[in-house]
């Protein structure tokens, strides 16, 4: 472990160009097809393609990484999938699809990685709706995702206009939640750019701390439409995730003094995310993701980190659990 604080103009200069990075700019390159909807009285059942290119990831020039499933996939179809549920079962107007708020998000990886993303079945049960006051909608409610060898826990608010039981039956998502260039968990959420600058390390804490900001590099000419369009622009669960990954990939790193290009897989055994408020403006502010518990592992031969570590990204929380196998030597 180094012992000296170190600071960095721009994550970059740790973790290297985003443009090699999956959570730099390679999830943009992923595409989502869902499709066969089905809507039933408690859940929602659908098949999902999941197309990565080859350049998604790259750690050297001459190596193809494999793709597999990721939190932002998982995330994006869950979210989907528990709207399309709110839509058909509680009748909501259009002005209050666009009030719909993500509340609090758990994902639990699978024991194996998910590497076929074809034909996907993906679903999400709804489990229970409770009244709430003296918030932004008038409903709580709690869906279990199954998208992959991923599970997945969401707490949404929303409002009730009619409740309905039919269950029905769509070609596409974009049948009945409109199209995806529209929508914010469609592809929109694509179009910000989360920078992370002044990037600063206190070894004896186990923390780093950055300061970020969130810019438009592709402004999509339409309105954004559906769930969380009432507060954009504004900081996602998703510009959360993409950059306290790449914070907390970069805090490993330095505490086990490894390079990337020499690295392992990071994997996400367990995070849990809660928003306070939806209503985040885009400016500047400083994040921050510390270690609370770190462990040595040998299995198979070969020797593993797991950490539990905690992050403060705006108005969210995060508490999450990561592993990852440490680079062999010679």
């Amino acid at each position: 472990m180094l012992a000296t604080d170190l600071r960095y103009k721009d994550i970059d200069d740790i973790l290297g160009s985003r443009e090699q990075r999956f959570f730099g700019s390679g999830f943009k390159k992923v595409n989502h097809q869902i499709y066969d909807i089905e809507v039933s009285e408690k859940c929602v059942v659908a098949t999902a393609d999941i197309s990565y290119p080859t350049d998604w990831s790259k750690k050297s020039e001459d190596t193809d990484l494999k793709p597999h499933l990721s939190t932002i996939d998982a995330t994006v179809l869950s979210l989907q999938l528990n709207e399309v549920y709110i839509m058909q079962k509680f009748g909501i107007t259009e002005a209050q699809r666009r009030k719909i708020w993500l509340k609090r998000i758990v994902l639990k990886a699978g024991t194996t990685p998910q590497e076929d993303l074809n034909k996907l079945i993906i679903s999400t049960q709804h489990i229970k709706t409770k009244n709430v006051s003296d918030s932004l909608g008038t409903n709580v409610s709690i869906f279990e995702s199954q998208i992959g060898s991923m599970q997945i826990r969401c707490e949404i608010e929303h409002d009730i206009e009619k409740e309905c039981n039919e269950g029905a039956k769509f070609d596409s998502i974009d049948q009945i939640l409109g199209l995806h260039s529209k929508r914010y968990y469609g592809d929109m959420y694509k179009n910000p750019q989360q920078i992370m600058e002044d990037v600063q390390f206190d070894f004896q804490n186990q923390k780093v701390t950055s300061l970020v900001n969130v810019t438009h590099i592709n402004e999509s000419p339409f309105k954004v439409e559906g769930m969380e369009a009432a507060y954009y622009p504004s900081f996602s669960i998703i510009d959360c995730m993409i950059t306290v990954a790449q914070m907390a990939q970069a805090l490993i790193y330095k505490v086990d003094d490894i390079d990337r290009s020499n690295s392992n897989t990071l994997w996400m055994r367990k995070v849990i995310i809660e928003n306070k408020n939806p209503y985040q403006p885009y400016e500047p502010f400083v994040a921050s993701t510390y270690i609370s518990k770190s462990n040595l592992l040998k299995l198979k031969g070969s020797m593993w980190r797991t950490t539990e570590m905690f992050g403060e990204y705006k108005n969210y929380s995060l508490h999450y659990y990561l592993a990852h196998e440490l680079p062999s030597v010679d």
